[in-house]
């Protein structure tokens, strides 16, 4: 039903926040073969963004906690309207006011395992990897 495109993770020293994105189609595969290929539901998407507050302590850890997820347009990709970019769910404080979360925020720890200009490496708690490299064609944040 969706597809997912460019994913991209950056960090805000001066502020402390880490903007986690990602490049998304809703709908796009949505056709059935009669008479001819009949779109079912129209296709559109764009930049789905979470913000969480970060703090790198010490032996390169960093404990994450999210505040809020908003979106913003691609190019080439039909939006739901301008208001949608406008639009900050508070993510962070719905979280905790879910009965099975029992008030705990929506928080994360990474280890940054290697990291220097252009890659980074980083492991969670479960040992997942995670591997980031700089974008040849950086985008703006823009939110």
């Amino acid at each position: 039903v969706s597809k997912v495109g460019r994913v991209a993770q950056r960090f805000d020293a001066v502020s402390k926040m880490c903007y986690s994105e990602f490049d998304t189609s809703i709908f796009s595969l949505t056709v059935i073969p009669i008479l001819g290929w009949f779109k079912l539901l129209p296709t559109f998407g764009g930049c789905v963004v979470t913000a969480a507050s970060c703090d790198l302590k010490e032996d390169g850890l960093l404990e994450m906690e999210v505040d809020y997820t908003t979106s913003r347009p691609v190019e080439g990709l039909q939006g739901l309207g301008e208001w949608i970019w406008k639009v900050k769910v508070p993510v962070g404080a719905v979280w905790k006011l879910l009965p099975w979360n029992k008030g705990r925020p929506a928080s994360c720890k990474l280890t940054v395992a290697y990291c220097d200009e252009d890659f980074r490496v980083s492991r969670d708690i479960d040992g997942e990897m995670f591997v980031y490299t700089r974008p040849v064609v950086p985008r703006s944040l823009d939110i």
